[in-house]
């Protein structure tokens, strides 16, 4: 019992010693290239503009025929390859920064349109009820074919996929055999909806200074020919009878 006051008053000190060093702990070094409350304000000034700016297929398609006016697809490039609104031009999201926005769409007042895969339910087969006969009717054949060609490239992708985490689990090493092959999946898909792409996409290019941007606002079947697409997954044949809806 006589060393206990000794044990205690070693143990106290070693308790002040580790607390003081948790107390001294600085904290995580500033990072001037990331600012998330400045984020959050572009987010709060953006978000009733936005609202705001959500137009129906019909008027997307009136305002993407008129001057100083395009229309701005962000997925990633084999997605925008496959199928893509007519005429739009491209940018994967990931690779915005304000000199290639600039190289892209030099005039900032420049009218710009944008869509992601949320806009489209790649499951359907028909355009909605009250819209047009020539969509209601649309050819539930091309519209197969197209959702085929989906299919077919996101197996493709999955098997490169495969492939290389077999070689990076044998291997333990980035080898050769998987040099330009994704590591993680990009599907034809559609992501959940407080993550849609449109999102950040309209706060970016706020951020960037383009003020003048307009969002699809619908949801539409691949097949709906209100919105006339093209791309290597649009099966041949299928152009022409779009021009019906116009």
């Amino acid at each position: 019992m006589k060393n206990f006051p000794a044990f205690f008053l070693i143990t106290l000190c070693f308790t002040a010693v580790l607390l003081a060093e948790e107390t001294e702990k600085s904290p995580p070094p500033a990072n001037p290239q990331i600012d998330y409350p400045g984020f959050l304000g572009i987010v709060t000034e953006v978000q009733p503009i936005r609202e705001k700016r959500r137009i129906p297929v019909e008027e997307f398609m009136k305002m993407a025929k008129e001057p100083n006016t395009v229309i701005l697809d962000t997925r990633a490039k084999w997605a925008y390859d496959l199928i893509h609104v007519e005429g739009a031009i491209h940018l994967n999201f990931s690779d915005f920064s304000e000199e290639k926005l600039h190289k892209l769409i030099p005039d900032q007042d420049t009218r710009i349109l944008i869509y992601c895969n949320n806009n489209f339910d790649f499951e359907a087969r028909r355009g909605p009820s009250g819209t047009p006969s020539v969509v209601r009717d649309a050819n539930e054949k091309v519209n197969e074919e197209i959702a085929q060609a989906v299919k077919v490239a996101l197996a493709a992708e999955a098997a490169e996929i495969a492939r290389a985490t077999e070689i990076a689990r044998k291997t333990g090493i980035y080898a050769p055999e998987t040099q330009g092959v994704r590591l993680a999946p990009i599907g034809m898909t559609n992501k959940q909806p407080q993550l849609a792409l449109n999102i950040p996409t309209f706060i970016n290019l706020w951020g960037y200074g383009y003020k003048n941007i307009y969002e699809l606002a619908d949801l539409l079947p691949i097949a709906d020919l209100r919105l006339p697409i093209e791309g290597t997954g649009v099966p041949a044949g299928s152009q022409p009878a779009k021009k019906h809806a116009e």
